[in-house]
């Protein structure tokens, strides 16, 4: 497949993302899941700036550009994989370390998971929620949110 030389890393985790959520409720998800994401890969750290606000997640204007081409190169959706982004993430899925794989998962098992007010909430409980990710993925907090 000559797309797959063509993505850039962040892309191909973007892909992965998307397929092992089933893609993500919306772009407040979308932004959160790649941002946990990026504390966990490097090359995604090296790709992305994100802006942190005092309501809501860490927002990045690159992850929106990236987000744009995806759509415009008939991959994605919104924030939803095409047939064609669908082929290309199982073939990026597939290739992925196990580690790679379960740390996408459970990244985006936990976070669809979530309703917005949770979402919202995670800014303030992000750190601790980062420092408290156990091998076998994220562990909600009882209190609820991150």
């Amino acid at each position: 497949m000559n797309e797959l030389k063509m993505l850039s890393p962040l892309e191909k985790y973007v892909l992965m993302l998307l397929y092992a959520g089933g893609g993500a409720k919306g772009k407040l998800w979308f932004q959160t899941e790649v941002f946990v994401l990026s504390r966990a890969f490097e090359e995604l750290a090296e790709e992305l700036d994100f802006e942190a606000f005092s309501h809501g997640p860490p927002y990045s204007e690159a992850l929106e550009w990236y987000r744009n081409a995806l759509e415009n190169s008939g991959l994605v959706v919104g924030t939803r994989l095409t047939e064609e982004g669908r082929a290309i993430a199982v073939t990026l899925w597939e290739s992925a370390s196990e580690r790679e794989r379960e740390i996408i998962k459970a990244t985006a098992e936990f976070f669809e998971s979530l309703e917005r007010d949770e979402l919202l909430s995670c800014p303030a409980h992000l750190p601790h929620f980062l420092q408290n990710t156990t091998k076998e993925g994220y562990r909600k907090e009882s209190s609820g949110g991150c």
